[in-house]
């Protein structure tokens, strides 16, 4: 460098640049401690973006805008925005715009779309431009927990509308969403399902989400906010064939960590265009834990019987599967329920075996057991003893005849606890009240074996108004009468409520299996 400045001009010239030099670090330590100190606690706090834009437009004396391609996220002022569009390249990159010397581009982050741009009046110096990157970091940081939040919110409203899909039977549709949203399909692969619902406080219904979606992480569940009320959270967990009931118990475990102020009801097995009443099922069991002394989970009659002695009336009823050798014994106990609940058709397609495989599996049982499993009172006495036992810890290890060697109590005593009681009387008391006789149609039909035809001739009435009384008894219930677990409580519950009102035995819907 040459200069025809006299020698005397450079007097001082290098002390007065060390001098400059403290004041420099000086300055930009105390912009970078503001510029920090703009930084909220959370950085999804909607503001946080606004705020930084904001303090860089007025220590700079420049126009600021944060913007995607396709829409400005913050911008200071708030005009500076439509006066900035024009400058700013189409290209995200830590350049200069050639249009503008005093503009200032600066993508948030390698490889990001999201740009702070910089409009100022007059050139910025090096301490300006770095005191942008170093705004541009943090803006990063803002984004990326913004883009976080809004992935959360699109991903929680599509499982919400798949939910609600779901409950109003539209299976197809919410299966088809599930497919474009990449959302796990192992709901789509099942036909079964069940539903639970959780309450606990308002305030404390997300966190309680999310600790609902990491504990059901291996079980593939649906997991989301119940649209009808603040306080539920609903989960939709599909039942694969031979499948032990892990979701349930990781709820219950869950359920005993959320306190005495949380509650959990869960609905039977049903099918997966039927999640509607399953949840009506759940919603159900929910109001009955509430009762309960503990907030311990009963979601279904299984769960209410006195569990020793349930589990001593099944081995006796069960005896001949139990004295199988183990791999038919075992291949029985898993397949029954899936053949009971479903069409021969759609067993066979869950448990992947040909139709035919389905049939003598099924007449096997009828002999073993010397029943009749086209009747619904046998099936569901089956049924009942199937889920009594598949609450044992190990099933290998029972015997076909209690240790004790006692007589097993009859179905009929075990239906007579406290617990199972309340249960019918919830199910039922809205059923009472209806201005339609519902429960002596129920009683007929019943008697009938589910049978709308039979019940309609000897009720003297059409077989529409039979199933008109059917669908009112439904919605009160919340239970699927087209299915066997719907049939089952429905027969049940008036059996209880009817040996525990007279104290007498009625032959209209009498048990095969009670003795």
């Amino acid at each position: 460098m040459t200069s025809t400045a006299p020698v005397a001009n450079w007097d001082g010239v290098h002390g007065g640049i060390q001098s400059c030099r403290p004041a420099f670090v000086e300055r930009t330590a105390r912009q970078l401690g503001r510029l920090i100190a703009q930084l909220p606690e959370t950085l999804a706090v909607p503001t946080a973006m606004q705020t930084i834009a904001d303090w860089l437009a007025q220590s700079l004396d420049a126009q600021v805008l944060v913007t995607t391609p396709d829409r400005a996220l913050a911008a200071a002022p708030p005009a500076a925005g439509e006066h900035m569009a024009r400058a700013i390249l189409p290209q995200m990159m830590d350049i200069r715009s050639p249009d503008n010397p005093h503009t200032y581009l600066t993508a948030l982050a390698p490889g990001s779309t999201t740009v702070l741009a910089v409009a100022s009046p007059e050139p910025l110096d090096e301490h300006d431009e770095r005191l942008i990157a170093h705004a541009a970091k943090l803006l990063g940081l803002v984004d990326q927990a913004r883009r976080g939040i809004e992935a959360a919110a699109t991903a929680a409203a599509t499982v919400g509308a798949v939910v609600q899909l779901l409950r109003d039977g539209e299976h197809m549709k919410a299966g088809k969403i599930m497919k474009v949203a990449g959302l796990p399909t192992d709901l789509l692969d099942s036909a079964l399902a069940r539903v639970f619902i959780i309450d606990t406080p308002p305030a404390r219904r997300d966190s309680t989400l999310q600790r609902i979606e990491t504990a059901t992480a291996t079980g593939r569940a649906l997991v989301t906010a119940d649209p009808d009320d603040e306080r539920r959270c609903l989960v939709i967990h599909p039942v694969a064939p031979r499948q032990t009931e892990t979701v349930t118990d990781t709820l219950t475990q869950l359920l005993a960590q959320l306190g005495p102020d949380a509650t959990l009801g869960g609905s039977g097995v049903h099918a997966v265009d039927r999640i509607g009443l399953a949840y009506q099922e759940a919603l159900r069991a929910l109001r009955m834990a509430g009762r309960q002394p503990t907030t311990t989970k009963h979601s279904t009659l299984a769960d209410l019987l006195p569990q020793e002695d349930a589990q001593n009336w099944a081995r006796e009823l069960l005896a001949p599967i139990l004295s199988l050798d183990e791999s038919e014994r075992d291949l029985l106990f898993k397949d029954l329920p899936v053949i009971l609940r479903c069409r021969q058709k759609v067993a066979a397609d869950q448990l992947h075996v040909h139709r035919n495989t389905i049939s003598n599996r099924l007449a096997r049982t009828e002999r073993l057991l010397n029943t009749d499993l086209t009747r619904r009172a046998d099936q569901a006495a089956l049924l009942l003893a199937l889920e009594v036992l598949q609450r044992v810890p190990d099933i290998t290890k029972l015997t076909p005849v209690p240790d004790d060697a006692e007589a097993a109590p009859t179905l009929h005593a075990l239906l007579q606890s406290p617990a199972a009681i309340a249960w019918a009387e919830s199910l039922l008391s809205p059923v009472a009240q209806d201005k339609y006789p519902l429960l002596e149609t129920a009683t007929v039909w019943l008697g009938c074996d589910a049978h709308s035809g039979r019940a309609a001739s000897e009720l003297g009435i059409s077989e529409n108004t039979v199933r008109k009384y059917l669908r009112r008894l439904g919605e009160h219930t919340g239970g699927d009468l087209q299915s066997l677990d719907g049939v089952r409580d429905l027969l049940y519950a008036m059996e209880i409520l009817r040996h525990s009102s007279t104290r007498s035995t009625t032959a209209a819907t009498s048990l095969t299996f009670a003795a």
